[in-house]
């Protein structure tokens, strides 16, 4: 299969670099998976074909890829949605692959452009029986990576099978959702992490022998420090700073620590804010310069896990005000009053303000949205 997918990134990634239109791409992606040998000949590859759906209305998806059944007649397996190769796939792209997917009652679809993605629509849950199809495996074309050796794998015509595919896609779920619940664990972890830090090692040391009274009287003396750093969303949680002083010393410590001042300016250098109005700005601007947006697409530029799961980075005010109800200092903890950003369907959203140790995070998130300039040389710390 290394062979097969060689071939097909050989003709994608030329796209890419060209970018080509979408019916140069089309045309194209139907190739590759003639390498894989599907076939317009047998009508196991079909291409803009339209569909009827009740008396009035069809459907044309670009491609739908067909096998044949028991009794021989070719029926469809798959839905393919064509983008342009420099697509930034959206949410209105991705409902119209899955408007093709239940109409032609298909439980997987194809998005093909900037990346190929595989989606499933696992039809049994019960919590939310309209929820949307899922994505259970990306390949990034540019790359050539090990999934494009998957894809091959999966859709190659003499083995593929809706079993076979089914199988994989309820694998993959299963190891997505299962790192889900870690990191779900890690970052609650990480919410009291100096109270569950200061446990497991109370725990440890009463193993050992040593007295309840003392053990609380030395870890009053020291503070823990946890940061987490993200690449892409993966967290990797780790201990940056465990400091074993004196009360009064840690008091005299904290009070001699600099403060870090550095502003920052994503128009140039025209305006320069401190790290907390930095974020407020630029969610502000990302707003203002996607005047449709919701708060389901806007939560996906700015997801949760640049500060945290919990809190977030942007969050519905109504969200806001429930954590208020429970915990007075959240009020102290989100830009509220003025600083309130309503979107174009009238949903008001509040932005995060506790920004020291993250502020990095939240740059790396930007990356290749906005240029970033400073005041000073900042080094994240």
């Amino acid at each position: 299969m290394k062979g097969n997918w060689l071939e097909i990134y050989d003709i994608l990634s030329y796209c890419i670099s060209n970018e080509v239109m979408e019916s140069i791409y089309q045309r194209e992606i139907e190739n590759c998976f003639k390498i894989l040998g599907w076939r317009k000949t047998n009508n196991t590859l079909q291409s803009q074909i339209t569909i009827p759906i009740g008396s009035n209305n069809f459907i044309r998806p670009d491609i739908v890829l067909q096998k044949e059944n028991d009794s021989g007649t070719c029926v469809p397996l798959i839905a393919v949605e064509i983008k342009r190769p420099d697509n930034i796939k959206r949410e209105r792209q991705e409902l119209q692959l899955f408007s093709y997917m239940r109409q032609l009652r298909l439980n997987f679809g194809l998005y093909i452009g900037e990346k190929i993605q595989l989606f499933y629509d696992t039809q049994d849950n019960k919590e939310n029986p309209i929820a949307n199809p899922v994505p259970v495996l990306t390949v990034n074309i540019k790359d050539t990576d090990n999934n494009g050796e998957i894809f091959c794998e999966l859709f190659t015509y003499s083995s593929c099978s809706a079993d076979r595919i089914e199988s994989f896609c309820k694998d993959s779920l299963k190891r997505k959702q299962e790192y889900s619940r870690l990191k779900e664990r890690i970052s609650d972890f990480v919410l009291d992490a100096e109270e569950n830090i200061k446990k497991l090692i109370k725990d440890m040391l009463l193993t050992e022998g040593f007295e309840e009274e003392r053990i609380y009287k030395e870890l009053s003396k020291i503070d823990i420090h946890v940061n987490s750093r993200t690449v892409e969303s993966k967290i990797q949680h780790t201990v940056r700073q465990l400091e074993a002083t004196a009360t009064n010393h840690i008091a005299d410590s904290n009070s001699s620590q600099t403060r870090d001042t550095t502003r920052f300016s994503f128009d140039g250098g025209i305006h320069y804010y401190n790290k907390r109005k930095f974020v407020l700005e630029i969610i502000k601007h990302y707003v203002n310069t996607h005047s449709g947006i919701t708060f389901e697409e806007l939560e996906k530029v700015f997801y949760p896990e640049i500060f945290n799961r919990n809190r977030g980075v942007v969050k519905r005010l109504t969200d806001v005000q429930k954590m208020i109800s429970q915990s007075e200092d959240v009020k102290n903890r989100y830009f509220l009053d003025s600083d309130i950003i309503t979107l174009f369907d009238g949903t008001q959203i509040a932005v995060n303000n506790q920004w020291g140790t993250r502020f990095p995070k939240f740059l790396a998130a930007i990356n290749g949205i906005y240029t970033v300039v400073s005041n000073n040389d900042y080094k994240a710390k």
